[in-house]
């Protein structure tokens, strides 16, 4: 939107657990749901068009009227998950069963959730307690994408989920020491292996 102009762009979220297998052949483990909408909440003609399009290919939409907030929500699970399965190299079903590891987890949501307000977004009191029943409800052996893309040697998304939010606790003087942890963890295999 600061390239094109917001008035040019739908933002969206998918939440859907799936991998490439190999070229044109995508695993699909959990979810499946689109959530998008204009930045300035109105139900344009372009956005129920693109509801329509999604209902006549069978694929859950909705379309949000805060769009900001949707991506927020989003991140404080997406986030976290991506930092803990990528440092610790195991998926959903350890984060939940070992005491120290859902502490690393819970720790990262805790400090995405301070940020949120500090960023002019309205989270809710709940929102940790969704966040833990949305943890609750993954499969146990789902790994997050950028885990998986650690895992084969690929280039990860550190920079939009975890060093993004440690430069907004800077910004905004709000603590981030977890999320600013696993940056340094994973930052050696940014772009794949170390000395690959």
């Amino acid at each position: 939107s600061e390239v094109l102009g917001p008035d040019h762009v739908l933002a969206g979220i998918c939440y859907v657990f799936s991998n490439i297998v190999t070229p044109g052949v995508i695993a699909h483990h959990q979810f499946g749901r689109i959530v998008f909408g204009e930045l300035n909440g109105s139900a344009s003609e372009r956005a129920l068009a693109f509801v329509r399009a999604c209902e006549q290919a069978s694929i859950p939409v909705e379309l949000s009227n805060n769009i900001v907030q949707a991506l927020w929500e989003k991140f404080v699970v997406l986030a976290p998950l991506a930092g803990t399965t990528s440092l610790t190299r195991l998926p959903v079903k350890s984060i939940r069963d070992l005491p120290a590891t859902r502490q690393l987890w819970q720790a990262q949501t805790e400090e995405l959730l301070a940020l949120a307000p500090a960023c002019g977004v309205d989270l809710g009191v709940d929102r940790m307690a969704k966040c833990v029943q949305f943890l609750e409800s993954l499969g146990p052996e789902n790994y997050s994408s950028m885990s998986l893309d650690l895992n084969a040697g690929k280039p990860m998304e550190l920079d939009a989920l975890i060093a993004y939010p440690v430069r907004l606790g800077q910004r905004h003087g709000i603590a981030t020491p977890t999320l600013a942890a696993v940056y340094g963890g994973l930052l050696p295999y940014l772009h794949g292996k170390p000395g690959a």
